[in-house]
């Protein structure tokens, strides 16, 4: 550009006649190459689009089959020479035609306005996830491929219905239908696989004629993938189900020796699901290497799907496979060579420039990347690196950037920054790829975005430009260049003195217009280390070794070319090796039937063929290639430089231009703001040039926001081309160490990573169990049921070990105790390694499950309800629904006149008998989940996010159900009896089927725990509901002798985990606990301190139940713990309010004047949530009334210590609490722990608002101390522990698996060996209730051995670690903190920290106005937790609800039952 601002074009020297009569020639080569190349994929792509009409069925095959089957190639020939040929062709064909542009001279001459068109197709489209960055032409192909799916899927399914075959006799048209549907599936997976490895192949010819790299389409294969992995999901679970309702389960196994082979196919796809499910984006950029690894099992499962699909088929996919399998191997023997290491220069930014030596024929593009290898620090791990320096300008060297961000990078920069001298270090390395052209190079201005080390490939492009410009003959108009670089710190700005090289002849960069803005977005000024240049740039020189080589091409300078030969000739030498195969071993035995020889044998062979083809064609290449190399390398010798003592400076001022960049003619140029970002709108719009390309490289969310700028429309000469690419392996073209090693290594501490992918895995299956467990749920009142799967079942399940019910116990009780014991496992696992998550975890993230539980009804019989549990509950009501309308249906329908009057019956009385009996069949339903509920240490609410305390309500909701079906069930048979005059019936005991005498009994102890259960009578006379509810053990015993052993089984998951649960709990109220305080308050409140493990670990808001038998040796009441198990480890706290009459006498027995030195108190628990979710919140509200205070305790406690021991982001805290009189502030007191240790709360932000709603104004009497009562040692208590020991979960898991087993084996030895002698399984000779009683007493035996023997063992555990408690005689305190305010807006001054003065503020005689306080609590995610009286809960959770703010989340603690 001269002094007016013009673009400076390089003028050329004129070219000689006989030149551009070369150049004419060779363009008309370029143009009739790809003319050729075009037509053969249309015609490839015409094939793909006819395969599945009729046309190409009935008219071209017969007549390809003529032609192409013969002696030599067999039924795979058409397939080859249609499917196969065309495609190596073109690779074939393209790479020739990227030979010739590589030696073009006129490449980068096409104009701008040329493409006008093309670059207007490739401007972004969409911008969203989670397709990300998609540009018009993108969006336009996908929608076309899209249709080519659903065309060939109608296709095969119009003419599939037209020509339906029935492959089983008596199939029906729906299943023989549902069949063809199964096989198209797969047929239409088959056109994404054919396309799956183009885009990851790196080296591929086929890409280029596209202007894509195997990089910049990485996008494509995952679309591809996840597109043909849906497909071939719905394919194979299918014909599962296909083979399930034609009762054909024996195919699964079935190894066709001419056909397909099933076996094959489901090992396939099984392996295709572990690729899958590891893929996903969460999975795949937190445990990269697991990803990484688990997608190399693409080798297992292309042999399988081969021998699953036959190789005829398999040729219609082979052509992506085979080039990609040419690349691969090359990739192997690069791999095996190690790079000559020139140099390495460390930045003070914690960055390295590593230089290779490289040969001077090896040439490449601006961008391009090259994956590099260092065993010393991975044998396995490979990263891909942009490549930034220049093949023209620095012909002998090979430059690349690591930024010492993720581990690998990391351990890397500590080895050469390490004081002890390196002189070598070992790296291979594959590559360099890239694109086959630069089209920047059309532009007029070229604006480039970058963030952090984003900037890498724009070294590249700039040092591209600059070697342009100082070109002699150079005929093409050089672009301006905007350089916009964003930078975390200041030391980040040394890798602009990468933008220049150091090597090499110096460089003229007088004939560029570079301008440079540099930001500094987290430094508002300079730092004194920047001043001062205290960090200096060193450079460390390797001594060369015989062992490497300079960095080359595999393939030599005449890449593009030899990798022609290696498709052509491989591919030729398979066909000459299938032709003598076919011809002289398989056509003398088969002769072209497909009904002989092995389809499993022919497969093995062809893809033996295959890679021995392409192994030693390669590798004669590779190995003449090397041998040329080796005559034509020289010496390379070590050079002794000094490393450099001095380093670019750092910039003093926010505007002053840079000066520590090597080239002082780019001083002018550059400007460097700090404290500051880039305002890119603006800086877009302002450019007014007619070809402006935007180049980006950085964070996504820079990257997007450039891509709308240049897709808003507003501008036309915008012109966005994309170089980073975020799918997985690598961010913005980044290193992969850079960005999701980073995250990998932060989660693998400890095998982290690898436990979260065995609890997904555990989850996954846990839920496909539960899924399945619904299903027969669903099915179970269905005639399908009845007729078809339950005597198929019976067939395979019903033995003589288990006779009847062993088709029940399979169906229906082994999948929930499959469930519990897996879910012990994840449990367990989270509990170890899972601890941080909760931290960390963005509420953003979450947000639609956050919006479904919130509150969605507030008033009325079932209390607060949110939108999750409502639509839960919609969904079980349904499910009674269609269960009871379903069995009257089936039921009604073989009921008519005739046969009622056969019975001496009227139709109504009959229907009344069936509705009577369904009304019970229904209510099993209700009782199948009545005990999960109230089952404390339950392994199955976790899963769920539930506690046995806040699912209390459930079974509430499901005995009202259960009860009033059952009522329903009962007063119908004695309507119906006492109609048909049978009344004596309620009398009977039949000794087979059922017996009414003991129904009538059940139902008598339902109605007794249902009467006084209801909320009037259970709240005034508390014990007479506690003691009734008892009576449930009566129930269940007179229900099982009701309905049979058999029938039972269907409800015994459920009660089989609550005896368990019942018996762990009796063994641990057995122990007294060590109870070492009491510490009294004013407000008849009592602080009871208890002796801990330290191995007994629980979270906050979780609840004991406690038992003083010197008060009521029956009474058992929950409290909530106040104590934080890591701030205390040796101690466990909770407060007793004195509310009702137990904790009353509490108060006073500890209040006595008479000295108390020993309290007996036995516990159970502790019982709590599984997880922290308050903590993901930006800020806590927290609402109480009165001793609603204490799980806020709790809560406070914990994020005290978080915001001690963690370095992560604690939520803020604002607690509001009411209390009737100033007596009750005294509970204040209890919100940080009485400990000789020191604790930093400055960390915390907590705000509290007191209400003393019934007192006006401070008292001005002198109020009572706080005393506490100090109690002896007794050699009977022990400190609290887990009844199964720190490893709680894995024990649980043990009882129910192994109590269970025990159970089938003495069920089974009762069966063979008592029952069946007498009985045969006809279910008419021996008594129901004998077996039943059997039943009965196997389970509890068994529960008992085996929960008595874990606990014994871990009791013997805890003895041993348990050290020796002495008795510690202190005085008691006289005295305690304040607690008492003398002015209604004073700061509190009770606290035993004096930091909490200032954020306390009490309030006299007025309640909290919550709508204000809720309404007007700042952050994006707002969690809000309400604990107090029913009226103050409803309040909050209105308020939460009424939609009028979106950052509410309501999170009920308190549950009042």
């Amino acid at each position: 550009m001269d002094s007016s601002g013009s673009t400076v074009v390089v003028k050329p020297s004129p070219p000689h006649s006989s030149s551009s009569l070369f150049n004419a020639k060779k363009g008309l080569t370029l143009r009739a190459l790809k003319v050729l190349i075009l037509v053969l994929f249309l015609g490839w792509l015409m094939l793909w689009i006819v395969l599945p009409t009729n046309i190409y069925k009935s008219q071209w095959t017969p007549q390809l089959k003529a032609k192409a089957n013969s002696t030599y190639f067999g039924g795979q020939g058409t397939n080859l020479l249609v499917f196969t040929f065309p495609i190596m062709l073109i690779a074939v064909l393209g790479c020739v035609y990227l030979h010739f542009l590589k030696k073009s001279d006129n490449y980068y001459n096409k104009s701008w306005s040329a493409s006008h068109g093309l670059f207007s197709w490739k401007r972004p489209f969409l911008v969203k996830p989670p397709l990300g960055i998609v540009t018009a032409m993108e969006l336009a192909f996908s929608a076309m491929f899209i249709a080519l799916i659903i065309w060939s899927l109608a296709i095969y399914l119009h003419i599939s219905f037209g020509h339906l075959h029935m492959h089983k006799t008596g199939e029906k048209v729906w299943q023989a239908k549902f069949r063809s549907v199964s096989l198209r599936l797969g047929y239409v997976g088959n056109i994404c696989l054919a396309l799956l490895f183009f885009p990851v192949t790196r080296a591929s010819s086929i890409l280029p004629l596209l202007g894509l790299t195997s990089e910049s389409s990485i996008k494509y294969h995952i679309w591809l993938g996840h597109l043909s992995m849906i497909l071939f999901t719905a394919h194979s679970i299918g014909f599962i189900i296909y083979w399930v309702i034609t009762n054909q389960m024996s195919e699964m196994l079935e190894w066709s020796s001419t056909w397909v082979s099933n076996i094959a196919g489901e090992i396939a796809f099984v392996i295709a699901l572990a690729m899958w499910a590891t893929s996903i984006p969460r999975i795949r950029r937190k445990m990269y290497e697991m990803f990484l690894y688990a997608h190399h099992l693409y080798t297992l499962y292309l042999f399988f799907y081969v021998l699953h699909v036959g190789i005829p088929y398999f040729c219609t996919i082979l052509p992506g496979v085979y080039l990609f399998l040419i690349d691969r191997y090359l990739r192997f023997l690069q791999s095996r060579r190690r790079v000559r290491l020139v140099s390495a220069r460390l930045l003070p930014c914690e960055a390295i420039e590593l230089n290779f030596s490289k040969n001077p024929e090896l040439s490449y593009t601006p961008t391009s990347i090259v994956f590099i290898n260092v065993p010393s620090i991975s044998k396995l791990q490979w990263h891909p690196f942009t490549v930034i320096s220049n093949s023209n300008m620095e012909p002998e060297k090979l430059s690349i950037l690591v930024k010492g961000v993720g581990g690998w990078s990391q351990e890397l920069y500590q080895t050469l920054s390490s004081p002890s001298s390196l002189d070598q270090l070992e790296v291979s390395m594959e590559g360099p790829y890239g694109p086959a052209s630069s089209h920047f190079l059309r532009h007029e201005l070229v604006v480039m975005v970058s963030g952090g080390s984003g900037i890498t490939p724009f070294i590249s492009i700039i040092r591209e430009i600059i070697f342009r410009s100082t070109m002699i003959d150079c005929q093409q108009i050089i672009p301006r260049m905007l350089l916009i670089c964003a930078f975390k710190n200041s030391s980040d700005l040394t890798m602009l003195n990468l933008l220049i090289p150091i090597f090499g002849a110096p460089s003229d960069t007088s004939r560029i217009q570079l301008q440079i803005e540099a930001y500094v977005t987290r430094e508002k000024e300079p730092s004194n280390t920047c001043e001062n240049q205290q960090k200096l740039i060193r450079t460390i020189w390797f001594k060369p070794n015989s062992s490497d080589a300079p960095m080359s091409s595999i393939l030599g300078p005449n890449t593009w070319l030899w990798l022609g030969a290696i498709i052509s000739s491989s591919f030729v030498m398979f066909l000459l090796f299938l032709g003598l195969l076919t011809r002289y071993y398989i056509y003398p035995i088969d002769h072209n039937t497909d009904v002989i020889y092995h389809f499993s044998g022919r497969a093995l062979w062809d893809m033996f063929f295959i890679c021995i083809c392409i192994v030693v064609v390669a590798s004669a290449v590779v190995l003449w290639q090397k041998h040329e190399n080796a005559k034509e390398g020289r010496q390379i010798q070590n050079v002794n430089v000094p490393t450099p003592m001095t380093s670019p400076g750092f910039h003093d001022d926010s505007n002053r231009e840079l000066e520590s960049l090597p080239h002082q003619s780019l001083l002018p140029a550059t400007k460097v703001h700090l404290g500051a970002r880039p305002d890119l709108k603006n800086i877009l719009f302002e450019r007014k040039e007619s070809s402006v390309g935007v180049l980006v490289c950085g964070p996504k969310k820079m990257r997007h926001e450039v891509a709308k700028i240049c897709s808003c429309g507003l501008v036309e000469n915008l012109h966005f081309e994309s170089i980073s690419f975020n799918w997985g392996r690598y961010e913005v073209l980044r290193p992969w160490s850079q960005s999701l090693i980073a995250i990998y290594r932060e989660n693998m501490t400890k095998g982290e990573g690898m436990m979260k992918a065995v609890r997904a895995a555990l989850m996954l299956f846990i839920l496909v169990i539960s899924l399945g467990f619904l299903i027969i749920w669903i099915m179970m009142p269905t005639s399908t049921y009845k007729q078809k799967w339950l005597p198929s079942i019976r067939a395979k399940a019903n033995s003589t070990y288990f006779g009847v019910q062993g088709a029940t116990l399979l169906v229906y009780t082994f999948p929930v105790l499959s469930i519990a014991v897996l879910g012990c496992f994840y449990l367990h696992l989270g509990k170890k390694y899972g601890d941080h998550q909760y931290i960390q975890r963005n509420p953003a993230e979450s947000s639609r499950l956050a919006l479904w539980k919130r509150p969605v009804l507030v008033k009325g019989p079932l209390g607060i309800v949110t939108g999750i549990e409502l639509a839960f509950f919609a969904m079980f009501i349904a499910l009674l629904v269609w269960s009871f309308s379903t069995y009257l249906h089936v039921s009604f329908a073989k009921l008519t006149p005739q046969a009622a009057e056969k019975k001496g019956e009227h139709l109504w009385q009959a229907k009344l008998d069936s509705a009577a009996l369904r009304l019970g069949l229904v209510g099993n339903v209700c009782l199948a989940f009545l005990f999960f509920p109230v089952t404390r240490g339950s392994s199955v609410l976790p899963l769920l996010g539930l506690t046995s305390e806040s699912s209390i309500k459930y079974h509430i909701w499901l005995g009202h159900m259960v009860m009033t079906l059952f009522t329903s069930h009962g007063l119908c048979y004695i309507i119906f009896w006492a109609t048909t005059h049978q009344i004596s019936e309620m009398l009977k005991w039949d000794k087979i089927g059922v017996s009414n005498v003991a129904g009538e009994l059940a139902l008598v102890c339902g109605l007794a725990m249902w009467v006084t259960s209801l909320p009037r009578i259970r709240r005034n006379m508390f014990e007479l509901f506690f003691c009734t509810h008892y009576l449930y053990t009566l129930f269940f015993f007179f229900f099982v002798l009701h309905v049979g052993i058999s029938y039972a089984c269907i409800m015994l998951p459920g009660f089989y985990l609550f005896l368990v649960d019942r018996y762990l709990r009796f063994l641990q109220s057995r122990q007294r606990a060590r109870l070492v305080s009491a510490r009294l308050l004013p407000c008849e409140a009592v602080e009871l301190t208890f002796k801990k493990s330290p191995g007994l670990s629980y979270n906050p808001t979780s609840t004991v139940f406690i038992n003083v038998p010197s008060i009521s040796k029956l009474q058992w009441h929950p409290f909530t713990i106040s104590s934080n198990s890591n701030m205390d480890p040796e101690k466990l706290t909770l407060v007793v309010k004195g509310g009702g009459n137990w904790s009353q006498k509490l108060y006073q027995t500890l209040s006595s004047p008479s000295s108390m030195d020993r309290l007996e108190v036995s516990i159970e628990g502790p019982y709590g949530p599984a997880c922290t979710h308050f903590l993901r919140h930006d800020m806590l509200v927290m609402v109480s009334g009165g001793s609603g205070i204490t799980p806020f305790i709790s809560i406070i406690r914990e994020i005290i210590f978080r915001s001690i021991t963690h370095s992560g982001n604690t939520p803020r805290v604002f607690l509001i609490c009411a209390f009737r009189s100033s007596a009750d502030l005294t509970m204040l007191d209890l919100l940080l722990p009485v400990s000789s240790t020191p604790f930093d709360i400055s960390r915390v932000q907590l705000q509290i608002e007191a209400y003393v709603t019934r007192e006006k104004e401070p008292k001005a009497e002198n109020q009572k101390p706080l005393p506490t009562i100090w109690f002896k040692p007794n050699a009977a208590d022990a400190p609290i522990s887990g009844i199964l020991g720190p490893n709680s979960w894995l024990w649980l898991s043990m009882i129910i698996s192994s109590s269970f087993i025990i159970f089938l084996l003495l069920l089974g030895i009762l069966n063979r060996y008592c029952i069946y002698p007498i009985d045969h399984n006809t279910n008419k000779i021996y008594p129901f209730s004998s077996r039943a009683l059997l039943n009965m007493l196997f389970i509890f035996a068994c529960i008992a051995i085996t929960a008595g023997a874990a606990v014994h063992w871990s009791k013997k555990q805890n003895a041993m670690e348990t050290k020796q408690i002495q008795n510690i005689d202190c005085p008691t305190p006289i005295t305690s903190p304040r607690s008492w305010f003398h002015n209604a807006d004073r700061e509190l001054e009770s606290f035993p920290h004096q930091s909490l003065l200032q954020v306390t503020k009490v309030h006299y005689g007025r309640r909290p106005d919550l709508k204000r306080f809720l309404f007007e609590s700042e952050g994006s995610s707002v969690g809000v937790l309400a604990c107090g009286p029913k009226k103050m809960r409803h309040e909050v959770a209105t308020i939460c609800s009424s939609g009028l703010v979106d950052n509410l989340y309501f999170e009920s603690i308190s549950f009042s039952w």
